[in-house]
């Protein structure tokens, strides 16, 4: 009968002996606890931050958009002849949404509402026989105030 000898590459009298672990090995209690109130009180500094640029960011769309929807309505007045701006009834709203493309009134997607007026009270400077001063208020769903845009038409 042919036995099968085993070979370890280490002596099994190094396997049973047992490793004494030292007082000094590891961290303690207090300083793992003092390691993870470092790192949250970082983390809770880093996501503020990230909500305060989030905010500056969507503020930053609106104001972008707001340019373009108050261009837009602008350049459509002043392309429109004056007897037909003059025949329209005012004041009057255009809607938007929130990348500045005008939408229905009654779209879901509804962001900013333009509204469109004439100033009975010329711009200083000006004479009401010459130019025409159309008021552009441009309103958002937010408590933001409505914020004003002045143009002015000429007659003729």
């Amino acid at each position: 009968m042919n036995t099968l000898l085993l070979r370890f590459p280490f002596p099994i009298a190094a396997v049973k002996a047992k490793k004494r672990v030292k007082a000094t090995d590891g961290f303690t209690l207090i300083e793992t606890v003092l390691a993870l109130g470092v790192v949250s009180f970082s983390f809770v500094g880093i996501l503020s931050m990230m909500l305060v640029g989030l905010t500056n960011f969507r503020e930053a769309v609106n104001a972008t958009s707001e340019s373009q929807l108050v261009r837009s309505v602008s350049n459509d007045i002043l392309l429109t002849s004056y007897s037909s701006l003059m025949a329209k009834g005012y004041p009057y709203s255009r809607y938007f949404d929130e990348e500045g493309n005008e939408v229905a009134v009654n779209a879901a997607s509804r962001y900013f509402e333009a509204e469109i007026s004439v100033d009975p009270v010329a711009a200083p400077g000006v004479d009401n026989t010459v130019a025409t001063t159309f008021l552009i208020l441009v309103k958002t769903p937010k408590l933001q105030a409505p914020k004003s845009y002045t143009l002015l038409v000429p007659k003729g």
